[in-house]
C-alpha cells in the first residue's frame, strides 16, 4: 500500500486522484500543483499529485537548483511530472518557452504525444500536431509554448541549439549522450522576467532557467548521469565549473505510486538480475558485466558495506 511521504500514513482515493488521508497540511501541499477543472460542487480534478510527486514539483521552485533529477526504480510518474510541471509553469508564466525531449520518435510518441492532445485541450491549452507544439494563451501577453522533440539523428541536437529555453526535460536522460546534453543544459537561460518573479535568484545571478529530467538506472549514458546527479563528483579537471550546488538529485520508488496496475511489479520481478536491479530496486550500483554484481549500497533499506573475513 502507498503511503504519504511527510506523514507515513495511508493514501486514500476521492475525485478520481490519491490523497493523504491523515493531514490537511499535506492534501494542502498536493492540491498547490493539481490541475482542474470547474468549481464548488463542479469541481473535477484533472491531475493530482501523490505526495512524493508533489516533493519533485516543489524542488521545481527552488532558485537554488538548475539541474533536477529523478530518478530510480520503473513506474513511479515520473514521465507523467515532467509533463505537468511543463503544463505548470506555461500556464503561470506568460512567454514561458520549454523544451520536452525523449531519444526516439517512437519514444516520444509512446511515452508522451499519445497523451499531450487530451491533457493539453482539458487545461485550455492547443495542441500543433504537425510542428510538435503545444501552446498556452496569456490574453494581452505572450503566449506560451513547450516543444516536443526527439534526438534520434546524429545530428538532431542542431534542431535545439539556436535557441533559449526556460526550461529542458529531457526524459530518460540515461539514453542520452553527456556531451549532447550538457551543451543542450546551456541553452537552458533565460530573458523571462516572469521566471525571474517566481524561481530567479538575482544575487548568484540565477535568471530562473532549469533543467528537469527523469530516468531509470542503466543504458549507456548511466555513468554519467550519476557522476553529476547522484554521486556529484565529475572529473574536476575536465569540469572545473561543475557546482554541486545546483544540481539535485529526488530517488523515485514504484511503490509511491498507488495508481500503478499490481502485475506490474510482477513483471518486474521476472527480468534477469541486473535489469531487475536497476527498474525494480532503482540501483545505480550495479551495470552489465560488473565483477562484484552481488554488491548493493543498501540493504532492506539500511546501508550494506562489505564485511572483512579473517582467514
Amino acid at each position: 500500500m502507498a503511503t504519504c511521504c511527510w506523514c507515513h500514513g495511508p493514501l486514500v482515493k476521492s475525485q478520481g486522484a490519491w490523497w493523504c488521508r491523515d493531514t490537511e497540511a499535506d492534501r494542502e501541499r498536493q492540491v498547490t500543483h493539481a490541475s482542474f477543472t470547474g468549481s464548488g460542487k463542479t469541481l473535477q480534478f484533472l491531475y493530482v499529485p501523490t505526495p512524493v510527486q508533489t516533493v519533485w514539483h516543489e524542488a521545481v521552485y527552488d532558485p537554488e537548483v538548475t539541474r533536477l533529477l529523478v530518478g530510480g526504480q520503473a513506474g513511479p510518474g515520473k514521465s507523467r511530472w515532467l509533463r505537468e510541471t511543463l503544463y505548470e509553469l506555461a500556464r503561470v508564466i506568460p512567454g514561458f518557452h520549454g523544451l520536452l525531449l525523449r531519444k526516439t520518435h517512437k519514444d516520444l510518441d509512446q511515452s508522451h504525444l499519445r497523451f499531450v492532445p487530451y491533457e493539453v485541450e482539458r487545461r485550455g491549452g492547443k495542441w500543433f500536431k504537425g510542428d510538435k507544439v503545444i501552446e498556452f494563451p496569456h490574453p494581452g501577453q505572450p503566449a506560451s509554448v513547450i516543444r516536443a522533440g526527439h534526438m534520434e539523428d546524429s545530428g538532431a541536437i542542431e534542431n535545439y541549439l539556436s535557441a533559449e529555453y526556460d526550461a529542458i526535460a529531457p526524459d530518460e536522460l540515461v539514453t542520452f549522450e553527456r556531451d549532447a546534453m550538457l551543451e543542450l543544459f546551456t541553452r537552458a537561460r533565460s530573458t523571462n522576467t516572469h521566471l525571474a518573479e517566481i524561481r530567479g535568484n538575482a544575487a548568484e545571478a540565477l535568471d530562473g532557467s532549469l533543467v528537469m529530467t527523469a530516468t531509470n538506472p542503466g543504458g549507456r549514458g548511466a555513468l554519467w548521469v550519476k557522476e553529476f546527479f547522484i554521486d556529484q563528483n565529475p572529473d574536476p579537471e575536465e569540469f572545473p565549473a561543475y557546482d554541486p550546488r545546483r544540481w539535485r538529485f529526488y530517488g523515485a520508488r514504484l511503490d509511491d505510486n498507488p495508481y500503478m496496475a499490481p502485475g506490474y511489479k510482477e513483471a518486474l520481478m521476472g527480468l534477469r538480475e541486473t535489469r531487475r536491479r536497476q527498474l525494480l530496486e532503482g540501483d545505480w550500483n550495479v551495470f552489465e558485466g560488473a565483477f562484484f554484481s552481488e554488491f548493493r549500497a543498501e540493504r532492506h533499506g539500511k546501508p550494506w558495506h562489505v564485511r572483512e573475513l579473517a582467514f
